[in-house]
């Protein structure tokens, strides 16, 4: 059997003071060092938005 690395990157969207971005975020994942998959999420309304999609913010 061989075990794969696999990583969430998530991050903020916004720098501080921007716009309020505690609910942002940026997700990616990878595995064996390659990007499979990104994707936003805002937190606060549920809201999931694939690549190139847009995202409310408030």
């Amino acid at each position: 059997m061989t075990i794969k690395a696999v990583v969430f990157d998530v991050y903020g969207t916004f720098g501080p003071g921007v716009v309020d971005s505690t609910h942002c975020f940026q997700v990616s994942y990878s595995s064996e060092g390659q990007v499979v998959g990104a994707w936003s999420v805002n937190t606060r309304t549920g809201q999931v938005a694939g690549a190139g999609e847009s995202l409310w913010v408030e």
